[in-house]
């Protein structure tokens, strides 16, 4: 196989995938004004969820818990919604059981915004607060844009992922036989 520039940054993409997405949840936490902890939700070909680019473990304890009792914002949004927000998660009715499970986190707010790409949810991008979720107009519209964002990033690193993983690719079928 012959590497060219498209293919070698596939390939980097692909093997510093949490390091990329790192990025995109350090740099969200750094400049969205009232977040204090920032995950990504990815969701893989099998549809597993998995948590990529924490700025906290206490963050990717509040994924995982999502993950298990199949609630929460990050839930509400990989089943469709765009933008799910709460104030005080512990007295959120929509999420009862999650709510009560984050008491020993700290974690009080939540915002989940979709990861979107060609028409679906890729994913989720998950900013959490300690204290009342006061995003305001501005704070929301750039977190926005890091959703947008970490889409984009994700859909690279997938496309390279699946790339790497073809027949062709692993030389297990010659070129004439891969349509």
């Amino acid at each position: 196989m012959t590497t060219t520039p498209t293919t070698g940054l596939l390939a980097a993409l692909s093997s510093d995938a949490d390091e990329t997405m790192s990025w995109v949840t350090h740099a969200a936490r750094d400049t969205v004004a009232g977040v204090d902890y920032v995950t990504i939700t990815v969701v893989a070909d099998d549809r597993s969820l998995s948590s990529v680019g924490s700025t906290d473990p206490l963050a990717l304890s509040a994924d995982s818990l999502q993950y298990s009792l199949r609630q929460g914002p990050t839930m509400a949004v990989l089943r469709g919604e765009l933008l799910v927000r709460s104030s005080d998660l512990r007295a959120d009715l929509r999420w009862a059981d999650y709510g009560s499970h984050l008491q020993p986190l700290g974690i009080r707010a939540q915002t989940a915004l979709a990861l979107r790409w060609s028409d679906q949810t890729v994913g989720a991008l998950n900013l959490y607060s300690t204290g009342p979720e006061t995003l305001t107009v501005d704070a929301l519209a750039l977190a926005r844009q890091y959703a947008a964002q970490a889409a984009k990033a994700w859909e690279t690193i997938s496309s390279a992922r699946r790339e790497a993983m073809s027949p062709q690719r692993q030389g297990l079928m010659p070129p004439a036989l891969v349509s």
